[in-house]
């Protein structure tokens, strides 16, 4: 209830913050959360008697923050969604930090006003649902620490339209990515061994799949993905083991397009309409053609190529 209060910085050496600690303070607009915080809020359990005790949480917050700076390295316990009921309408605004080691689970849960979030290269792990529901989400940028993206993390972020998932990511959990209904193109890394149940089902609107992995990632069921319209993505190398692995299969599947590498006909360093013409030219007169000829990688340079060449070219520009 302290009215006139409009910021706080709780300092490096708080470590608790309790329920409720800033509510009513109907002027406050911006926090900042120091490094040492790893436990905030109450959580009150109701219970009917017909089901087991569930935990309501009391946030610590005021309604009013609009932008909360999060410095806390590792924080333990955390009220379900940071603030009471659907999220704070109001918070626009999360900073994290460079000390940031851990998000905890359901940090940002129903934040729908948030746009943008930057993960540093400082977090290691991501809590579950840790995004969930953050309608209003555009970008995110995912630092190169984090090895996995847990279940339901970014569920339901329908403002999301591109997402790159790094090389340092083994695993994507179920559930991730589901609903989001405005991502176009995802691009995941490298060393991807796995992807659960939904990761990217209900992505309506997916139209590029992007797959660093020489090998194809363990996905059990189908129901990865919804859209297998789109066109997947992966190293020339691998195009074979893409095809005839399930559910990879069911995607169109097109070599990616790589600077200098295959379908450079001509050798200049770079892929363009230059090289569909001397593709053709090589193949109407039946002259010897370089390595780089043979984009998708079946041994043999023909008119195959030139329609992956172009549709390489395509999905640049896209």
């Amino acid at each position: 209830g302290c009215t006139g209060l409009k910021t706080v910085n709780t300092g490096n050496g708080v470590k608790y913050i309790g329920g409720g600690a800033f509510e009513y303070c109907d002027s406050l607009t911006e926090v900042t959360v120091g490094t040492s915080v790893r436990n905030m809020g109450i959580i009150i359990h109701w219970y009917d008697g017909r089901l087991p005790a569930i935990p309501f949480n009391w946030s610590p917050f005021a309604y009013t923050v609009t932008r909360l700076v999060w410095n806390a390295r590792s924080c333990e316990s955390f009220p379900f969604g940071m603030m009471v009921g659907d999220g704070n309408p109001n918070l626009e605004q999360i900073i994290l930090g460079e000390e940031v080691e851990t998000i905890p689970d359901h940090f940002a849960n129903n934040m729908r006003s948030i746009s943008e979030i930057t993960i540093p290269n400082s977090v290691t792990s991501i809590g579950i649902s840790a995004f969930y529901n953050c309608m209003g989400l555009t970008s995110v940028t995912i630092g190169n620490s984090v090895t996995e993206i847990p279940q339901d993390c970014f569920y339901y972020c329908i403002g999301l339209t591109s997402v790159t998932i790094g090389n340092s990511v083994t695993s994507i959990g179920g559930g991730a990515f589901y609903g989001c209904s405005g991502l176009t193109s995802v691009t995941i890394g490298n060393s991807v061994d796995s992807i659960g149940k939904y990761a990217f089902h209900s992505c309506y609107g997916l139209t590029n799949v992007t797959c660093l992995a020489k090998t194809p990632p363990f996905a059990k069921e189908s129901d990865v993905y919804q859209n297998y319209n789109a066109t997947l993505y992966v190293p020339a190398e691998s195009l074979n083991a893409y095809k005839t692995t399930y559910p990879w299969s069911l995607f169109n599947i097109q070599p990616i397009p790589a600077e200098g590498g295959a379908g450079d006909v001509n050798g200049d360093g770079k892929i363009n309409i230059d090289d569909v013409t001397a593709l053709i030219n090589h193949l109407l007169k039946q002259t010897p053609v370089e390595g780089n000829a043979d984009v998708d990688d079946n041994g043999r340079a023909n008119i195959d190529d030139v329609t992956t060449l172009i549709n390489m070219l395509l999905h640049k520009e896209h």
